[in-house]
This record gives structure tokens, sequence and C-alpha cells, in this order.
């Protein structure tokens, strides 16, 4: 089973984050699927998972997801990823700045009969912030 559920996954960060395909969705996310993401509150759904994708497709319309290392334990698969992208889109308020910025994450899928029912993301959205120049490199400290 893990190779199926592997599977699943690499088919979601292909289809979705990488060529912005969200017609198969019904096939790879339960109807109770909920995620968590560092940069929204919990959602719910397929159609929550496509919005929030969709946000970093438009600020990143080249966004590519490439996948470091996948692991199973029991009914989850963890994937480490890389992704890349030129900014050239708003995200989170930043105008777009056309540059090529680079992060890293991982996703952590909990899984039912070949189905995410839950979904977790955590990644350097600090770092992001940076490359795009929205936080500056260097914070000062109080003296």
């Amino acid at each position: 089973m893990s190779e199926k559920n592997k599977e699943v996954v690499r088919r979601i960060i292909d289809e979705c984050f990488n060529n912005g395909n969200f017609k198969n969705l019904s096939q790879y996310f339960a109807k109770n699927y909920t995620f968590s993401e560092p940069t929204v509150p919990e959602g719910k759904g397929a159609e929550g998972f496509q919005k929030l994708v969709s946000q970093y497709r438009i600020a990143f319309p080249d966004l590519n997801l490439t996948i470091e290392r996948q692991f199973e334990d029991g009914d989850t698969v963890i994937t480490l990823w890389r992704s890349t992208g030129t900014h050239r889109g708003e995200l989170f308020g930043a105008l777009p700045t056309g540059k090529y910025c680079t992060s890293h994450g991982v996703m952590i899928s909990r899984m039912d009969n070949g189905k995410i029912i839950e979904g977790r993301q955590e990644w350097d959205v600090l770092g992001l912030m940076r490359q795009i120049g929205a936080i500056p490199m260097t914070i000062k400290t109080a003296a």
C-alpha cells in the first residue's frame, strides 16, 4: 500500500502544484479532507486546497515542486520538497519582483483508502518573504 499512497502525493504535487491541473481532485482527497499550512487558517475540502495552491501559482506561474525524499509511516506519507519559481504575481500583499526564488518544506499526508484525509504543510515562509524583499534580510536586535 505504501507505494500507492506515495504515488497519490506525487501526483498531487505534479498535477496541482507544478501544472495547475485541479480536475482530478476527487480522486486524491476524501470528502472530509482538512489541511493546515502556515499562511492560512485551517482549510477544508479539495476546493480549499485548490484555492491555496492557486494563490501560489498566481504569484509564481512557473512554480515547480521537486520531491527530495519521501517516507511512509503507517497511514502517513512524509514528503520533503524544494520549490522554485519566479515571483510574477502578488503574494501576501507583496507586489511582483521578478525574482527567482527557492524554498524548502515538508508535506505530511494522512491517508485512508488511497485518499488524503488530512494534510499538513510546513515550509520556510520567512525565507521566501526575504527573497522577494518583503522582509529585510537582517533584523536589528534591541540594545
